[in-house]
């Protein structure tokens, strides 16, 4: 039997600005995005609520894309892109620690919600996008 009932990814969640977590991979089960917002509201354990956007496309590349393959639901948890990534530069006092423990904090409701499930989620087919578009550099 399948034991991995799902996927949750948190790939460059360090630089939050204004807020804004980006919710990628909502289309692989119905219930993500219902799942997603109820984490995200006062009273499970986020005391700020984040700014959640919720693409259409699920962008390929990072680690989620094996599980979504695999035909398992799965989220990719973004904060956007940095001029540092994948340079020396991105160091650790650049980091939004705030930040980082709202997306914990949402990531652990978001888990307990899918660990209190009766049933599995159910997997739907996403719309890949062509590939991450190029995010503007601002230091």
């Amino acid at each position: 039997p399948k034991t991995v009932v799902a996927m949750l990814n948190m790939d460059m969640v360090g630089r939050m600005k204004g807020n804004a977590l980006e919710v990628n991979g909502s289309a692989t089960s119905g219930p993500w995005r219902a799942i997603v917002d109820g984490a995200n509201v006062a009273g499970a354990g986020v005391v700020d609520a984040l700014t959640l956007s919720y693409p259409r496309a699920v962008p390929p590349g990072s680690d989620h894309q094996p599980f979504i393959v695999k035909r398992v639901p799965a989220l990719f948890l973004f904060t956007g892109m940095h001029c540092d990534y994948h340079r020396g530069s991105d160091t650790w006092d650049r980091i939004n620690v705030d930040g980082v423990v709202k997306v914990a904090r949402l990531v652990a409701g978001v888990a307990r919600s899918v660990a209190d499930r009766a049933q599995r989620l159910s997997f739907e087919s996403p719309t890949w996008a062509d590939r991450r578009p190029p995010m503007g550099c601002t230091p």
